[in-house]
């Protein structure tokens, strides 16, 4: 591999690296800090996992969105933080904490 080659992948290992650390760093925020209400998933969205030759590997993962009120009273939706590889059916109850700061950092905590 050249230089440039090792450059690109240190850059790409690295911002991987950067993305989880923020995701984790966000998920040990919301469970100190969030506050916890009840929720209803609203959407489940999947996506086939893929190998290096983008062939499927026959795993999925499942982007849960959920609806909830916030404690002003307001109904918020979004997406939950975390990416699940097990799919959540629509409708299912689940308690959920969200950041007071920012109510669209949801994190699912029992379903």
């Amino acid at each position: 591999m050249d230089k440039i080659g090792v450059v690109i992948a240190i850059l790409f290992f690295g911002s991987i690296i950067v993305i989880l650390l923020r995701r984790y760093l966000l998920s040990n925020k919301i469970k100190k800090e969030g506050i916890e209400v009840d929720g209803i998933i609203t959407k489940v969205s999947e996506s086939e996992g893929t190998d290096s030759d983008g062939i499927s590997d026959g795993t999925y993962t499942y982007a849960n969105y959920v609806s909830y009120k916030d404690n002003v009273g307001n109904t918020q939706k979004d997406a939950l933080i975390i990416n699940y590889s097990s799919r959540l059916t629509e409708g299912t109850k689940v308690i959920i904490k969200y950041h007071p700061s920012n109510p669209k950092r949801v994190l699912i905590i029992h379903y």
